[in-house]
């Protein structure tokens, strides 16, 4: 790259801008050239002479042994006699208003754009900004020459110089705690644009014009009306109490530009709501609303506040502890209405520092102040083992917890007296002593002191302490029946904390130490504060057998992927969100997913969902659209599942043969955006199901799934479990233990032709795969031969393509589609999930929900049939043989009167009936188990049919209503209230069918009537069975 050299054309532009506008006739110019032996050339040219002064620095600018060319910013009316150069008595004109920031230096700005924003934080644009190669020189053109005719001019112009120069540094330092020049001598040089910047001479740089605006002049009085008040502008040069240094070891030990984000998002109001949920607030909290009612906007306020916030979450970290003060000061400066430049970090960062690192002031640095006893000789405090912590008395305990760092600002001098009255006025009444003994201790940790004090004190503090260092960045909660849990960092998995584990981590939280008293011969008392070996027994016990009433936060589920809180918020941040209750684990193998845009635009929606519809699922086989869409929604429901807020259906993937791809698709649609997804085996018995959700749900995963579900599904647990939320309550068999566990995010299953009771077959959203062959594992002419394979390359797009299709329709405004079907149990799913499906344009929403329920439900055909048989029985004549012995009783029929759970067993069996599979075979206890199935049938009216239940001595007897339509609506049951018993029934007008064989389902003996009431079909039943033969 070849080296810049001299702009002739670029110096007489500057010359003509700077020196042409005005009548210069009587006055010079000087124009300095800095040789690299540090010889130093000055020379005066007449400023009235354009010409002349571009030649002159021209010639010097082609001057190899020329480190910089300069010219002055004021103007002489006498010429500089040889060897001198100008000084500040010399000046006789002044044209502009300057000053210099230089960036990349030590303590300077870093960058260009960094010295710009000091520029624009001056609150004035300069006329000319150049470009010394170093840092940028500002220009601020007067609109007329300014004469100085007399020292009082000089004066009068110099304080003005001084102002400006002093006032670009206090925005400096407000900005980044930045040194920028402070030079402002009348005699001041800067370098001519056009000119070279030797002072590297192996990097030679051309000082340039970054901006000029000609017309932008100014009166003096326009530049002293953004100047900043000397009283501010003197105190920079005041010890704060804090040194440049402090300020900046603050300034990298605080993540300011967050503290300021959380305390425009309500941060710290919501901290005080949890401060007072765990009793924690009756410091900070007074203090807070004396800040509030005040009418002056004080510094005092922010120290006190600031103080407060940080000696309460001291135990969390003292650098944590101060980003929280830090996020208290500024929204309390929020609220008194000032305004946003005046509060944001990124502006104002000066401030902020000094008053954090007021706060942040280490104890030794601290006046101790002198506590005595009356009657008694001085006491002190020593520590044990030896630490930084100061020494404090006895009686002192109180002052040290409620001691606050140095507040030796000289600025906070003109604090109002009565501000310092109305937080005193406003201080909460003292606790008991003992339970002020915990206080802060070694290495920024609390103390609980435990000598003398009772359990429900040290256990206090304890949980307080605990309660306090989990509010920020928690890492113990409280998950359903596991009780105290933690994540593990590296893989994500939440882990049960042991007793042992919850003592170890006690002590890394805080102190616990014994107190003793000794007395010196001179009758000093010393209190020394000593470690105990171990975390008291006692204390763990109680919090470890309590972990809902202690504080910590509660864990509803872990995630790995960014999700959508219920107000629609896309959920990036990864850790614990206390809104939501769901941890966000993000690992080193996370996949990096593309930003989302706020409000999608129509070709992003439309690429997302071809993503789908044309690469993830085009080679499975569904049998229709709406199984599609059904399958598609799965992954919305995962991502979605905060703003649902209800009980979510058990999506099942079903196939008439094995080998279709059922696997295959639960991983593609269930993995991206569950990277710790699996399936668990399905249980063959209904008294299993408890055991298996349970140990499927103990993880605090968000989805569950069972995998080749090979028998009838009927499990009450399960069915229950689909429909709870936002707990699942299961109680074991064999147990009385009833075990509460957050509803997952997703219900899953997959099986070949699966069928369900009645009551799960309503719950279920099916997916069903046909491919239509006997072979399906033998097809080929797929677009991704390796689905998996695509799919774990292609996860960052899915997962983004996912988002999109939510994100857009909350961006819309989140519209409810028009005419969505009904389904029972899952309005506020039907309602979200949808919605988004209409808006990105999924077609046949559940439209294949009846057939499905159809093909799965075969309880419902069963029902059906047991209640024909059972209102046309006929009932079985008695049998006797030659002798008139009787050879077999008969039965009565079962129709038209109150029946036994045995007779109506005893008619399942003669009719060879199946019954569902939980009744279990002969030999069984399968009357206990008839009756339960028995007590489900006619809890509602099936067709026709509606039933009543009488209880004659104490044994239940039930009887079938038939109102003679013979009609069943669509899916068989009619689900609703059953009709209130009436003790009367109407026999049907018209006489059943002709007897049929056996073989029929309503098979009826030769000479039996069916339709007459109960007693007059007794009655002929005892009359036959009382005949004489037949000869």
């Amino acid at each position: 790259m070849n080296a810049p050299t001299a702009d002739t054309a670029l110096i007489a532009e500057y010359v003509k801008h700077r020196f042409g506008p005005h009548d210069l006739r009587g006055f010079h110019v000087g124009v300095t050239a800095i040789r690299h032996g540090g010889q130093v050339e000055n020379v005066s040219v007449p400023a009235d002479d354009l010409d002349a002064i571009t030649a002159t620095v021209a010639r010097y600018a082609d001057d190899p042994g020329v480190m910089g060319v300069f010219d002055s910013q004021t103007l002489s009316r006498k010429p500089i006699r040889a060897g001198h150069r100008y000084t500040s008595a010399d000046a006789d004109a002044l044209l502009s208003c300057w000053a210099e920031v230089d960036f990349g230096k030590p303590d300077a700005p870093p960058t260009l754009r960094d010295a710009l924003r000091v520029v624009d934080a001056v609150g004035l644009p300069p006329t000319t900004i150049r470009h010394s190669g170093n840092g940028v020189h500002l220009s601020w053109a007067l609109s007329e020459v300014w004469e100085l005719t007399t020292d009082a001019d000089r004066r009068e112009a110099a304080e003005l110089e001084r102002d400006v120069v002093r006032t670009v540094a206090y925005r400096a330092r407000e900005l980044g705690l930045w040194q920028v020049d402070r030079v402002h001598d009348l005699a001041r040089v800067l370098r001519t644009p056009g000119t070279l910047n030797m002072k590297n001479p192996d990097d030679p740089k051309l000082v340039t014009i970054l901006s000029h605006e000609p017309g932008r002049v100014f009166e003096p009085d326009d530049v002293r009306a953004v100047l900043i008040e000397r009283k501010y502008l003197d105190a920079m040069n005041v010890s704060s109490g804090v040194t440049d240094e402090q300020q900046r070891a603050v300034l990298a030990r605080v993540n300011l530009h967050r503290a300021w984000q959380q305390a425009r998002a309500g941060r710290a109001q919501e901290l005080l709501e949890l401060l007072a949920e765990n009793g924690l607030d009756v410091k900070l909290r007074p203090i807070w609303d004396a800040a509030a009612a005040s009418t002056v906007d004080d510094s005092s306020e922010d120290l006190r506040i600031g103080n407060s916030a940080f000696a309460l979450f001291r135990s969390t970290g003292e650098d944590a502890a101060l980003e929280t003060a830090a996020t208290f000061v500024m929204a309390s400066r929020l609220r008194h209405g000032r305004r946003v430049e005046k509060v944001d970090p990124s502006r104002r960062v000066d401030y902020l520092t000094r008053t954090l690192a007021l706060i942040a002031k280490p104890r030794e640095d601290r006046t101790p102040a002198a506590v005595t006893k009356e009657g008694t000789g001085p006491m002190s405090v020593t520590v044990e083992p030896t630490t930084d912590t100061p020494a404090a008395t006895d009686e002192a305990l109180e002052s040290l917890l409620a001691s606050e760092p140095s507040t030796d600002d000289p600025a906070l001098a003109d604090a109002p007296k009565t501000q310092e009255k109305d937080v005193k006025k406003a201080k909460p009444p003292k606790r008991r002593k003992e339970a002020d003994e915990a206080h802060e201790g070694s290495g920024g940790l609390p103390d609980v002191i435990m000598t003398g004090r009772p359990l429900r004190d040290t256990e206090a503090d304890t949980r307080k302490f605990l309660a306090l260092a989990q509010m920020e960045k928690p890492t113990i909660f409280h998950y359903a029946d596991a009780g105290l849990v933690e994540i593990d960092p590296r893989t994500g998995e939440m882990v049960t904390i042991a007793p042992a584990r919850l003592a170890l981590l006690l002590n890394t939280l805080m102190n616990f130490r014994e107190r003793s008293v000794e007395e010196t011969d001179d009758g000093t008392k010393t209190v020394k504060l000593t470690h105990t070996p171990k975390v008291p027994f006692d204390i763990v016990a109680a919090l470890h057998s309590a972990p809902g009433l202690i504080g910590v936060p509660e864990l509803k589920r872990i995630t790995r992927l960014p999700y959508f809180s219920e107000d629609g918020t896309l959920v990036t941040t990864p850790g614990y969100n206390r809104k939501t209750g769901i941890y966000l684990h993000r690992g080193p193998d996370s996949p990096l997913i593309p930003e989302v845009s706020a409000k999608p635009s129509p070709e992003e929606l439309r690429v997302a969902l071809e993503l789908f519809t044309d690469d993830l699922l085009i080679d499975f086989p569904f049998e229709t659209d709406a199984d599609r869409t059904a399958a598609m929604t799965m992954p919305l429901t995962l991502l979605a599942r905060e703003m649902i807020r209800g009980a979510c259906p058990l999506f099942m993937i079903d196939t008439p043969r094995p080998g279709t791809g059922k696997g295959k698709l639960v991983s593609g649609l269930v993995k991206p955006f569950d990277p710790e997804f699996a399936f668990t085996i399905a249980p063959t018995g209904s008294d299993e199901w408890p055991k298996s959700l349970v140990a499927a749900m103990r993880k605090g995963r968000p989805t569950v799934a069972f995998d080749n579900i090979n028998a009838a599904l009927d499990s009450g647990a399960l069915a229950a479990a689909v429909t709870e939320y936002p707990f699942v309550r299961n109680r074991l068999m064999g147990t009385h233990e009833e075990i509460v566990l957050p509803t997952p995010a997703l219900w899953v299953g997959t099986g070949n032709s699966v069928t369900a009771s009645s009551e799960l077959a309503r719950r279920i959203v099916r997916v069903r795969l046909d491919a239509k062959t006997a072979k399906p594992e033998e097809r080929t002419g797929f677009k991704h031969p390796e689905i998996l394979d695509w799919i774990e390359e292609n996860t960052p797009q899915l997962i983004w393509a996912a988002l999109t299709m939510i994100q857009s329709w909350i961006a819309a405004g989140r519209p409810i589609a028009a005419d969505l079907p009904k389904f029972g149990s899952f309005e506020k799913w039907t309602r979200i999930v949808g919605s988004i499906a209409a808006h990105v344009g999924m077609p046949d929403f559940l439209k294949n929900r009846s057939a499905a329920s159809a093909d799965i439900d075969t309880e419902t055909e069963l029902i059906m049939t047991f209640c024909t048989i059972w209102a046309h029985d006929p009932g079985r004549d008695p049998i006797k043989d030659e002798t008139g012995e009787i050879r077999d009783p008969g039965r009565p029929s079962c129709a038209n009167r109150a029946v036994r759970v045995d007779e109506l067993l005893e008619l399942v069996d003669e009719y060879k009936l199946e019954l569902p599979a939980q009744i279990g075979p002969q030999g069984t206890d399968r009357r206990s188990k008839f009756g339960t199935w028995l007590r489900k049938v006619i809890a509602a009216p099936v067709g026709p049919y509606s039933f009543t239940k009488t209880k004659p001595k104490n044994v239940a007897h039930y009887t079938l209503i038939d109102d003679g339509t013979g009609e069943f609506e669509e899916g068989g049951i009619t689900v609703g209230d059953a009709p209130k018993p009436t003790g009367k029934h109407t026999p049907r007008a018209n006489a059943p069918a002709e007897a049929k064989p056996k073989t029929e389902p309503v098979p009826e003996s030769t000479g039996v009537t069916v339709g007459y009431d109960a007693d007059e079909d007794s009655a002929r039943w005892e009359a036959l069975m009382n005949e004489e033969p037949a000869a």
